[in-house]
């Protein structure tokens, strides 16, 4: 039975025979991913830090990345990261070893100019939410039983439910092949599925992307109207200019008269140490800062790990002092199972292994949390990215810095990237501060029609435990 449509003016698209609905990002999909799923992604290495000492390391299968300096729970087992489109694939315009000009982002890297708080988001959620309206009001759309993962070859009645699942969301518009077969039409859909979806776009449908397609329509309408509220909320009297970061979607924004001038994946706090909400302004850089080591971490992470390896101290160059700016203290000389030992305060130099990496980016807030570069970018390639201890880690974060100082008297792009080739400490304070927003956004609208969502990472939507963990 044909999916039928509600009137246009509620934000839905037909086709030329008018009976079957599709929502309009669907409807230029097959025209924007022309190439097979299938094919490879390559992508040239083109980071800032090839020309300093702050090379991303590589790593074959067969080694592990921690995704934390301190994690000692959680190690992540990576295919070359350090080539990987999450480390430096959206990156365009330079070759190996070259610096990147500032100000020469593609629209293919930023992808839509529109910021998430804008007015045009707005009319674009109030769109979509009719459609959901409309296709709960249908009876939403079935559950896919669990099973093996689901690729190109594929063909099992578990197939039909996923065409027709992805029909209902515009994602596949093509309905040709047979049914049970999962052929590249479905291949293509799911990519745009998962790249909406904020899931790593593999065509396949594994056990994830099978959890994100089986929250029900009822929950995503759910999560349409609560977002709505947020956005409106912090769209009313909000500037030209600000720096938005995305908690549930762990992406930043930077937003300049109204458009998106860089937007850069993140990595967040677990789930067990969230990110707050923050409303500031940016402030200050700091350029290769030394890292003052929480209490938090120094007890949940660093003493454990030092119990199993004291040498860690030497080869990361953390230092032991007896206070903030005391006396230092001789790694040989402390019992690391002594509980005194926690009352220790730690400090890394800066250089390669520093947490921070090149830079740090401070705003007030009663929460001691911070932004900043980091060695172990592989970790941006991932879909799930809550790995900080509540912290923000920004990829290519040397764009944000450039747009930030642009302004800034004697810091032109030549002393920034200067800055860095030469591993100079300084703090550089802002003559105009720049507002900042740590905020939850699990669902929004684009103008042409694509609805995004994203996981409810930290469980605030309230609006069930699948949409809060696949």
């Amino acid at each position: 039975m044909a999916f039928l449509a509600p009137p246009l003016d509620a934000g839905a698209a037909q086709n030329s025979a008018g009976s079957v609905w599709f929502a309009p990002a669907a409807n230029g999909v097959v025209k924007r991913h022309r190439t097979s799923y299938q094919r490879k992604r390559v992508v040239q290495k083109t980071s800032r830090y090839q020309s300093t000492r702050y090379l991303a390391p590589r790593f074959t299968g067969a080694e592990v990345e921690w995704d934390d300096s301190f994690d000692t729970t959680t190690a992540r087992a990576r295919r070359n990261p350090a080539s990987s489109a999450g480390n430096a694939g959206a990156r365009t315009g330079t070759g190996a070893g070259q610096l990147p000009a500032f100000g020469r982002l593609s629209r293919s890297r930023i992808g839509s100019r529109t910021p998430v708080f804008s007015k045009a988001t707005i009319e674009a959620m109030q769109a979509s939410i009719a459609r959901y309206e409309y296709i709960v009001s249908r009876g939403g759309w079935k559950k896919i039983p669990g099973g093996p993962t689901m690729r190109v070859g594929t063909s099992s009645p578990r197939v039909i439910l996923l065409r027709q699942r992805l029909s209902i969301t515009g994602d596949l518009r093509q309905q040709k092949g047979r049914q049970r077969s999962y052929d590249a039409y479905v291949g293509q859909a799911v990519q745009h599925y998962q790249k909406r979806n904020g899931l790593l776009q593999t065509g396949t449908v594994n056990e994830r992307t099978l959890k994100a397609l089986n929250v029900s329509a009822s929950a995503r309408l759910a999560q349409l109207k609560l977002n709505l509220a947020r956005i409106s909320k912090m769209v009313e009297g909000i500037g030209k200019k600000f720096v938005m970061v995305n908690l549930a979607a762990a992406e930043l924004e930077a937003v300049d008269f109204g458009s998106v001038r860089s937007r850069h994946r993140t990595v967040v706090g677990k789930t067990d140490r969230q990110s707050p909400l923050v409303s500031s302004r940016i402030v200050q850089l700091n350029f290769y800062p030394y890292w003052h080591v929480p209490e938090s971490i120094v007890r949940k992470d660093l003493i454990p790990k030092l119990k199993k390896d004291p040498g860690y101290l030497t080869r990361t160059n953390l230092r032991i002092l007896k206070s903030w700016g005391g006396e230092e203290v001789d790694p040989a000389t402390v019992d690391w199972n002594d509980p005194a030992a926690a009352e220790f305060k730690f400090r890394q130099d800066p250089g390669p292994s520093n947490a921070l990496g090149f830079v740090r980016i401070n705003f007030p807030n009663k929460h001691a949390v911070y932004m900043h570069d980091t060695p172990t970018k592989g970790l941006f390639s991932h879909g799930y990215r809550a790995y900080s201890s509540g912290c923000v880690r920004i990829q290519n974060v040397q764009d944000l810095i450039g747009w930030m100082l642009q302004k800034e008297k004697g810091w032109a792009p030549s002393r920034i990237d200067e800055t860095i080739r030469m591993g100079e400490s300084k703090n550089v304070n802002l003559t105009k501060s720049i507002p900042l927003y740590w905020t939850y956004i699990t669902a929004w609208s684009l103008p042409d029609g694509t609805v995004q969502f994203r996981r409810d990472l930290y469980g605030r939507d309230g609006v069930g435990m699948l949409a809060a963990n696949y």
